[in-house]
């Protein structure tokens, strides 16, 4: 029964609402409000916007935005609101919105030709109406007070402070220590946006700094108090080399709205001092006798080379000259010319070769000492085709005997190599003679 009472009457008051706006025709309408109209820059403006109309709105009113150069706007928490007014006699439903305004510089500021965009119940047959509303010029100036002319970049408030902590060690620091320093800076009464940097960086080549991004954040005051800021700067420095640092004093002034005078926000000075890592001081005075050490052992090296250059050169040669007339190669030397040499250089060859076997009249001596009575055949009968006359004797044949007398020498000589002679004769034979003459 209660809540059909309640019905019944929200009816008779709208009803009676549409019929005085059909009598008067009236549409909605806009106001504005600027408290103050000059205000220290970084203070707040409030702007409250109201919207009425005659009946109801199915959608909320489009706003605008009242941004503008060197203004920060800020809507505050539970910014708009339904309102209502009585208007000739008739109860007239509205919205409003209220806005802060930081001026940033000091100057003189007006917002012309903003509009509004109204959605209302047509008072005669309710259908939703769409109107675009004009809102009236706003106008306010930012001032900087007597006295704070000086201060760059200016702060406004009731408070700020500044609060700090290092991380890492700050004794006993050695080369390649770090340490954490984190500055935060907290302002009530002006946006975020003003605070400015403040950890400077020292010009030390032995410092490294490696700054992280800023953290900036903005919260509104209790109970429509001022809003609160802050602005975190965390810095890391790396000791590169030893010697006495100092991270830099912090200060910032800021304009106090409550004093109406110049305060000061500061931190002190941090001074380390890092140590000399362990062995450096040693290293530069030890650098020279590595350096001599390494000397003397080039020289150790390379002096014996000089100083006996000449006896090594002569017995390199005579290496050289001994190889040249040894064994091995002298018999490879016999198999050459016994392929395609004249046979006064395969006899030169042969007798250079048998000196290294003893005193021996020829092949065929050798091999009946080897007591290789067959070879002594073959070599006899090789040796007589091959030193023939080139003109008496047939090519092929030549050449078959080239190839028996080669393989006679080749048995020879692997008879001669495993018997006891020829290593009695290797030690017996001192000098090699030289080569004979055909």
């Amino acid at each position: 029964m209660t809540v059909r009472f309640l019905l019944l009457c929200s009816v008779l008051v709208v009803s009676a609402t549409v019929g005085r706006a059909q009598d008067t025709g009236a549409g909605p309408i806009v106001r504005i409000d600027v408290d103050p109209q000059s205000v220290t820059i970084g203070q707040p403006v409030t702007v409250r916007l109201t919207v009425l109309g005659p009946t109801w709105f199915p959608k909320p009113p489009v706003f605008p935005s009242f941004e503008m150069r060197d203004v920060v706007t800020r809507l505050p928490p539970r910014s708009s609101f339904p309102t209502s007014e009585r208007i000739d006699g008739a109860q007239w439903s509205g919205i409003s919105r209220s806005y802060r305004l930081y001026p940033m510089v000091a100057a003189g500021y007006e917002m012309a030709n903003e509009g509004i965009d109204v959605t209302y119940a047509d008072p005669e047959t309710r259908d939703p109406l769409r109107v675009r509303l004009d809102v009236p010029p706003i106008r306010f100036e930012g001032t900087v007070p007597d006295g704070a002319e000086t201060l760059d970049p200016f702060l406004s408030g009731t408070a700020l402070s500044l609060d700090q902590t290092v991380d890492g060690e700050t004794t006993d620091l050695m080369p390649g220590s770090a340490v954490v320093r984190t500055v935060t800076a907290a302002l009530d009464g002006m946006p975020a946006l003003f605070l400015p940097p403040f950890q400077g960086i020292p010009d030390n080549p032995a410092l490294s700094v490696l700054a992280a991004p800023p953290v900036v954040d903005e919260k509104p005051g209790e109970r429509g108090g001022p809003v609160r800021s802050t602005r975190t700067e965390t810095v890391t420095y790396v000791f590169e080399g030893d010697g006495d640092f100092v991270l830099p004093a912090i200060e910032l002034a800021w304009w106090n709205t409550r004093t109406g005078q110049i305060e000061r926000a500061s931190l002190p000075a941090i001074a380390l001092a890092v140590a000399p890592a362990p062995g450096s001081a040693g290293r530069e005075t030890d650098r020279p006798v590595w350096l001599l050490a390494l000397l003397g052992g080039v020289v150790l090296v390379v002096l014996p080379f000089i100083l006996y250059w000449r006896r090594l050169k002569t017995w390199f040669d005579e290496r050289r000259r001994r190889r040249a007339v040894s064994e091995p190669v002298l018999f490879r030397h016999v198999l050459s010319r016994i392929a395609s040499a004249s046979p006064s250089d395969i006899d030169t060859a042969m007798r250079a070769w048998l000196v290294h076997y003893g005193p021996a009249s020829g092949l065929a001596d050798l091999a009946r000492r080897a007591g290789d009575t067959g070879l002594v055949d073959v070599i006899a009968a090789a040796q007589a085709a091959v030193y023939a006359s080139e003109n008496q004797a047939d090519t092929l044949s030549e050449a078959e005997h080239r190839r028996q007398l080669a393989l006679g020498i080749k048995r020879l000589r692997t008879g001669l190599r495993a018997g006891r002679e020829y290593r009695l004769s290797r030690r017996r034979t001192g000098a090699v003679l030289s080569p004979l003459n055909p």
